[in-house]
């Protein structure tokens, strides 16, 4: 008898699964075969001690109460605002030292009797010369564009200035 067939039969009849006749037939093979007989005497007692641990067991205890759940909420909580905190330190332990870092990292101030400030110096726009203006923008340009239009009678816009760009756009010429 193959190995497999062996445990599967020897299970059932520890289980008091197996017909008569087939049980008859499985004890005339257990008596010619000793290793067999060690084998099924093995299981009946692993099943034996099974069913005998089943038996033993204490009852369940009843479920948690009201109140144990009241006490692990307020332990969520607890846990969490803990983390919190943690989380808290962490960020404050990194700001101090960014900050540490970064005064050991930048360079030496200079003294401030060394450090002199940029001035500005301008001329007064009454001491400036009334010739040297620029013809990109000035206020003798529009002057003189004020002038033009009011001489050629185009003030039909009010008093609007007309731009005239000293930049044209380029001309595109046929090359030959």
């Amino acid at each position: 008898m193959n190995p497999e067939t062996l445990e599967s039969l020897l299970l059932d009849r520890a289980l008091g699964e197996l017909s008569p006749p087939v049980a008859a037939l499985l004890e005339e093979h257990l008596a010619r075969d000793p290793a067999a007989a060690r084998r099924a005497a093995a299981l009946a007692e692993t099943l034996h001690l099974a069913r005998r641990s089943i038996a033993d067991t204490t009852p369940t205890p009843a479920l948690r109460s009201r109140t144990d759940l009241n006490w692990f909420r307020r332990a969520a909580w607890q846990a969490r605002r803990q983390g919190n905190l943690i989380g808290l330190a962490k960020l404050a332990a990194c700001l101090v030292l960014g900050i540490i870092l970064g005064r050991a990292i930048s360079p030496e101030p200079t003294s401030p009797e060394t450090t002199r400030l940029a001035t500005i110096v301008a001329a007064p726009a009454a001491t400036a010369n009334p010739g040297s203006h620029p013809k990109f923008w000035s206020l003798a340009r529009a002057g003189e564009q004020r002038g033009a239009i009011s001489r050629a009678g185009l003030n039909d816009r009010g008093s609007q200035v007309l731009w005239e760009s000293p930049f044209k756009s380029p001309r595109v010429e046929d090359k030959p």
